[in-house]
C-alpha cells in the first residue's frame, strides 16, 4: 500500500510539473503578445503611414494613388504631441528626409517655407508626387506645355488653388505645377514614388502675364 501511495505521488508530482510548465509557457506567451499588442498601440502616425503604404504599394494607379492621398489626410491630421512632428516645428529644417524605402524606392520628406518663397513650374520626370500641408498655407497653380504653329513652346496656366493645413494634392509623371508659400512657416510632406535627386525633371521660367515663349525649359537632376 504504501509504495502504491508513493506511486501515486510521485504521479501527482510529475502532473503539477506538468501543468506547473504549461502555465509557465502560457504567460510567457501572453507577455510576449501583450508586448507585442502595446507596440502596435503605441506606435506613433509616422510609423503607421509607412508601413501601410508599404502594405499596399504597386505599379501606380489609380487605386494607389487615392489610397496614399488618404494615407497621408490622416498623417497631417498629426498633432505636436507626437514627438516627431514637434521636432519638426521646433527644428524647422528647410528640408528632411522622413523616410526612404530602399527596396520599393519611395520617399517621404519634410519642408518649412517662409511665406513668400516661390519655386517656378517643373515636373518631376517619370515621378509622381504628392503634397500635403501639415501647417500653413500655399498657393499651386497648374500649367500645360503648349506649342505655337511655328512649333515654339510655352506654358499655358490651367488654374490656381490654394492648399491648406490637411489638403493634399497629387501630381502625376509630366504635371506641371509651381507652387507659393503664402503663410508661414510652412510644414510641408512631400511623398515622391523615386528619388528626385536621380531623376531629369524639367524647370520652366517663371511665368508672367503673357505667353512666354520657352527654350524648351532647363533641365536639372533636382528641384
Amino acid at each position: 500500500m504504501a509504495s502504491n501511495a508513493r506511486i501515486t505521488c510521485i504521479c501527482c508530482v510529475f502532473r503539477l510539473l506538468t501543468w506547473a510548465l504549461t502555465f509557465s509557457q502560457l504567460a510567457t506567451l501572453c507577455g510576449s503578445t501583450i508586448k507585442k499588442v502595446t507596440k502596435i498601440m503605441q506606435r506613433d502616425s509616422l510609423e503607421t503611414f509607412i508601413e501601410s503604404v508599404s502594405t499596399i504599394w504597386a505599379a501606380i494607379s489609380s487605386e494607389l494613388v487615392v489610397e496614399v492621398r488618404a494615407l497621408l489626410a490622416k498623417l497631417v491630421a498629426t498633432t505636436t504631441e507626437e514627438a516627431w512632428l514637434a521636432a519638426l516645428h521646433t527644428e524647422v529644417p528647410e528640408s528632411r528626409e522622413l523616410y526612404r524605402d530602399r527596396l520599393r524606392e519611395f520617399l517621404l520628406l519634410a519642408h518649412t517655407e517662409a511665406a513668400g518663397l516661390y519655386r517656378a513650374p517643373h515636373d518631376h520626370g517619370r515621378g509622381w508626387v504628392a503634397y500635403a500641408v501639415q501647417r500653413g498655407e500655399m498657393q499651386m497653380s497648374t500649367y500645360r506645355r503648349m506649342h505655337d504653329l511655328r512649333g515654339q513652346a510655352y506654358l499655358v496656366k490651367r488654374e490656381s488653388f490654394i492648399v491648406r493645413a490637411r489638403d493634399v494634392r497629387v501630381f502625376l509623371p509630366g504635371d506641371i505645377h509651381d507652387t507659393r508659400c503664402m503663410a508661414g512657416p510652412l510644414t510641408l510632406f512631400r511623398f515622391t514614388s523615386r528619388d528626385l535627386k536621380k531623376e531629369e525633371v524639367t524647370r520652366y521660367p517663371e511665368p508672367s502675364q503673357t505667353a512666354t515663349p520657352l527654350s524648351g525649359g532647363k533641365r536639372y537632376e533636382s528641384l
